[in-house]
């Protein structure tokens, strides 16, 4: 977004003491008594923003010793800063913006230097700097200039308490508004310029609209041909919006269905876990049956092997002679041990035998869990072939047909559009043949312009800040055709002292900021107000007084806008009412006292 805003002011010299102040993004708000250094930063601001080299502007009184001006802006896109000593014609720029290059930038361009001031400032705002405007009634025209258009956003202080509009200016006013009124609506007034130039540029303006809206015609009866072929096929004698209707309930029904079968298909898989599960557990259990049972087995034949061979030895058993002494020796009895084998084996076979059945009912129920387990499966299976089959393709179909028709709405509403369109671009064309036809300039009424695209805003924007300040009564506010100024209370700024014609001049520079902000709202700019409540002293008490000036600097405090507004106020003690700096809001208060807290000004080496 195109943008200027102020960042940081630094003045310095030769053995001087560096002076800076920084700006915030939304409001700063510079305050003192008289001779502290206001003025001399909005001087400051005012020299690197290209003011012409009258001693008027110059920046600082040359027995001060001041002699340079750095001002940092934010760009939008990154930061420019401008450098200018008090003898320069020139700026010199160190840029980090990619649209802005750094270098040097003249106030008078030359051949061998074209870079200008002028083509800067209106390049940071996107503005176009080959543009000319009505200068007068008579169609002559001038150059639209950064100079020209600066003077809406800074307003000084010999214009702070003017009897007259500040939406006026002192010099080349017809220029000015024309200027503002290129600002609010970006028209560049063509029909008001009554030069050869104007009248070649309006004519190739003219034959370029009338070629472009030719050129939209066409590309209309393209497109209605296009979109009248497809509605052919989708006509039928049943209408669109029942069609639609049936085809979303068919849409609901078949979506349920698919929502139930895959409900279903949940609870089979879950059930399917449990019984996958159950049959791991059982394949488990039915392995240790079969280990438990080949023990047994191998127990078995080595008990049976046992007692079948001692039956066998105690029926083969003869007297036996001692190889020593050949007496007869006695045979051992196995009885005992004989029998406690067959019990034993007796056992291990009765356990092999419950082994068995309890192995075979596990098998049987392994069998059945693996049956349920495959019924699960082909049910799943079912289910998903039966979405995926019949049902999604179902829907699928559906939702293109539903598509078919909305586009046939779009198309009929296209249609009728085009129809309302073509009207409007014939009449359209018409105008400019007609326009085309003729090169007379229209007598440029810039203020009755100016009043006619403001009034409204200006006056409920007006309204709108009064109340926030609490000014009262208030019992009207109106803007004046005659003078492009605020009337409040139907009493005239001319008539009034200096503190209500500043205040007044005040509140229309921050209509006119609300204005702007909402017809450009793709542009930030900066305000600078200097000296807005100068000499403010209003009839009903000091009390009222102070509260007015509290309301006003509360409302800028407050202000939630992208515009930047810096306020630069002259202010003896205890006028400036507590309020609170934050990230947004910056708030300088100078003693102009080396006796008392606080900073003296904006120059640190200098003492009034």
């Amino acid at each position: 977004m195109p943008s200027i805003k102020l960042i940081n002011l630094a003045a310095s010299g030769p053995n001087k003491s560096l002076s800076t102040i920084d700006f915030g993004d939304r409001i700063t708000i510079i305050a003192g008594p008289s001779d502290s250094g206001k003025t001399c930063i909005f001087k400051c601001i005012n020299w690197a923003l290209g003011a012409s080299n009258d001693e008027d502007n110059v920046a600082f009184d040359e027995q001060d010793g001041y002699d340079t001006v750095v001002l940092t802006l934010d760009v939008g896109d990154g930061r420019v800063t401008i450098t200018r000593k008090t003898d320069w014609k020139k700026v010199e720029v160190s840029s980090s913006s990619p649209s802005i290059e750094s270098g040097e930038y003249l106030l008078s361009p030359t051949k061998a230097n074209p870079n200008s001031t002028n083509d800067l400032f209106l390049s940071i705002l996107g503005l176009p700097t080959d543009l000319s405007l009505p200068k007068n009634e008579k169609g002559e025209t001038n150059r639209f200039t950064w100079r020209t258009i600066v003077k809406a956003f800074m307003v000084d202080e010999s214009r702070a308490d003017s009897s007259k509009s500040i939406l006026l200016a002192k010099d080349n006013q017809t220029l000015y508004i024309a200027s503002l009124i290129y600002l609010l609506t970006g028209n560049e007034l063509d029909e008001y310029k009554g030069d050869k130039e104007a009248e070649k540029i309006k004519k190739a303006k003219h034959a370029a609209l009338l070629e472009y809206i030719k050129g939209q015609r066409a590309s209309l009866e393209k497109k209605k041909i296009e979109f009248e072929s497809k509605i052919k096929d989708l006509e039928s004698n049943e209408s669109i919006e029942d069609k639609i209707e049936d085809l979303n309930n068919a849409i609901i029904e078949l979506n349920a269905a698919i929502d139930r079968i895959t409900a279903e298909s949940q609870e089979l898989s879950d059930s399917l876990l449990i019984v996958q599960e159950r049959i791991s557990k059982n394949r488990s259990l039915l392995s240790r049956y079969e280990t438990l049972n080949s023990q047994y087995a191998t127990d078995i034949n080595r008990l049976t092997f046992i007692v079948n061979n001692e039956e066998l030895i105690n029926r083969e058993e003869k007297p036996t002679k001692c190889p020593y002494c050949d007496s007869d020796m006695k045979p051992h009895d196995h009885s005992s041990y004989l029998q406690a084998s067959r019990a034993e084996l007796v056992k291990l076979i009765q356990k092999a035998n419950e082994l068995e059945d309890t192995r075979s009912e596990l098998q049987d129920t392994i069998d059945d869990d693996e049956q349920m387990a495959n019924d699960y499966k082909e049910r799943i299976e079912a289910n998903r072939m039966m979405i995926k089959e019949n049902l999604t393709p179902q829907r699928a179909e559906i939702v293109n047909m539903l598509q078919n028709y909305k586009e046939y709405l779009s198309i009929m509403a296209s249609l009728n559009y085009m129809k309302q369109y073509d009207v409007e671009l014939d009449e359209e064309q018409k105008k400019y043949e007609k326009a085309a036809e003729t090169t007379s300039f229209i007598p440029f009424k810039g203020r009755e312009m100016l009043f006619n695209t403001i009034n409204e805003e200006i006056v409920e924007n007006a309204k709108s800040i009064l109340e926030s300040m609490h000014y009262e009564p208030l019992e009207s506010v109106e803007f004046s055709d005659k003078n492009l100024d605020l009337v409040i209370n139907k009493k005239r700024k001319a008539n009034r002292g200096k503190g209500f014609k500043a205040f007044t001049n005040s509140v229309l520079l921050l209509a006119f900021q609300k204005l702007l902000s909402n017809k450009v709202d793709d542009v930030s700019f900066f305000y600078i107000f200097d000296s807005p409540l100068k000499g403010l002293s209003l009839a009903q008490d000091i009390e009222y007084d102070h509260d007015i000036r509290a309301g006003y600097f509360r409302y800028l405090v407050n202000l939630k806008a992208s515009d930047q507004i810096i306020v630069i106020d002259n202010t003896r003690e205890h006028e400036l009412p507590t309020l609170e700096s934050n990230e947004h809001v910056k708030i300088y208060e100078f003693t102009g006292n080396e006796n008392t807290d606080g900073r003296y000004g904006f120059l640190m080496d200098v003492r009034k």
